[in-house]
């Protein structure tokens, strides 16, 4: 990944959100999604109920690198609870 690049934003900061009953009908996502970017961080988050299709918690796709994933309530999600996709680096969960 080019950190100069203009089209990945870097330390997103997502917290003290609660996030539920999110889903799509078809395809993969999540409660919270980190998608791009270096130096993020997910924290005192509450994250349930996303249960329709493939949806799931927490997110981290293969773009990310150094996100830490601390301290939030992930339950009831329907396909998962926490992922850190292939590619992702660095992260601290």
């Amino acid at each position: 990944m080019d950190a100069h690049n203009s089209l990945f934003v870097q330390s997103n900061i997502v917290r003290n959100n609660r996030v539920h009953d999110n889903s799509t009908a078809t395809g993969y996502s999540g409660g919270i999604v980190i998608a791009t970017g270096d130096n993020n961080l997910v924290y005192n988050n509450l994250v349930y109920n996303n249960t329709r299709a493939l949806t799931g918690g927490i997110e981290l796709y293969h773009n990310v690198n150094a996100t830490s994933v601390w301290n939030n309530t992930v339950y009831s999600n329907g396909y998962f609870g926490i992922t850190n996709e292939s590619g992702a680096t660095n992260s601290i969960i």
